[in-house]
């Protein structure tokens, strides 16, 4: 992997045009996947809640160019200042407020208190991209607690279309008032060229917080309640890949890396066949025998052992 990703990196595609890589809500960490591809990647990042981030000195120097604002990035379409909720958990912190009486039947709702309001300065990704001189983003990834959705529309719609992965961690239930939810960003994305290449729902769990310190009064088994027992579903994590019908080979190739960084092996080969028989590139020909050789690979995995034992006993 490490070879091909080299030749990527070399390639005059990739070099005139290096990849962009946007992650809204960075307050922990950057995308950690993105590490291994940074060196040739042009990474913006945006937070409002500074109180955990710690990542700027630190994923600097991976990247050929990193740019981090620490401010909102909005869909307004004029810079201005807006309020900005920061809660108990900095992870719940929003430019929405918290929909606290619809959140008192859940274990989590204490993360959601409003500790503060402060009043910030936006900017929106159009803005920024102008700003920057760049017209294209290859990679959007946002956890913005409620407004994932509204910000990949506040991109122009030409920059939309030739996105190759979008990423977005839109509500289930009603955490914030007037919230992207995952059924708005399905029915967005179903009318763009992109396909869904992988949800993970995730969730907590539906007893109010009075009880659950009741149930599990320690800490400890607060955590452990949190990650053994069943939760309702409140969110989820979604990742579209683009279709790549209008896609030229630039855009096969960063659809193959980012599917293959992804472990979704089955797609990045998908991606490099039909690649490799548009373009006859021989990059994409060693991206398809790479990815077939890690299925067959995966297929005999100790992974899928434990999965074909489960199924057996499950009978």
């Amino acid at each position: 992997m490490n070879t091909i990703i080299h030749k990527l990196s070399q390639r005059k595609e990739i070099q005139e045009k290096p990849p962009v890589l946007i992650d809204i809500g960075a307050s922990k960490e950057l995308n950690p996947i993105w590490k291994n591809i940074a060196s040739f990647c042009i990474g913006i990042a945006f937070d409002a809640d500074d109180r955990d981030f710690n990542f700027i000195e630190k994923d600097s120097a991976d990247f050929k160019k990193l740019y981090v604002y620490n401010c909102i990035a909005s869909n307004a379409n004029h810079k201005s200042k807006q309020t900005f909720y920061l809660t108990k958990s900095p992870y719940c912190s929003s430019t929405l407020h918290p929909d606290n009486t619809r959140l008192k039947d859940f274990s989590f709702a204490p993360l959601f208190d409003v500790e503060k309001e402060i009043q910030l300065n936006t900017v929106t990704l159009d803005g920024i991209l102008t700003e920057l001189n760049l017209g294209y983003v290859d990679w959007f990834k946002a956890d913005t607690q409620g407004t994932d959705l509204r910000l990949f529309q506040n991109l122009p719609e030409a920059v939309q279309k030739n996105v190759v992965m979008a990423e977005f961690e839109p509500g289930i239930i009603d955490a914030y008032q007037g919230e992207d939810k995952m059924i708005d960003v399905f029915q967005y994305m179903r009318n763009m060229p992109f396909k869904l290449a992988d949800i993970t729902v995730k969730g907590a769990m539906q007893l109010p917080y009075e009880n659950f310190k009741q149930l599990f009064p320690s800490k400890f088994l607060q955590k452990v309640a949190n990650h053994t027992l069943k939760t309702t579903p409140g969110w989820s994590e979604m990742v579209f890949i683009n279709s790549l019908e209008q896609a030229d080979l630039r855009g096969h190739l960063l659809a193959w890396l980012f599917s293959s960084i992804q472990s979704n092996h089955s797609l990045a080969f998908s991606i490099a066949q039909k690649g490799f028989q548009k373009f006859n590139d021989a990059l994409l020909k060693e991206m398809m025998e790479y990815s077939s050789a890690q299925l067959r690979s995966d297929l005999f995995s100790l992974n899928t052992f434990f999965k074909l034992v489960k199924i057996a006993l499950s009978r």
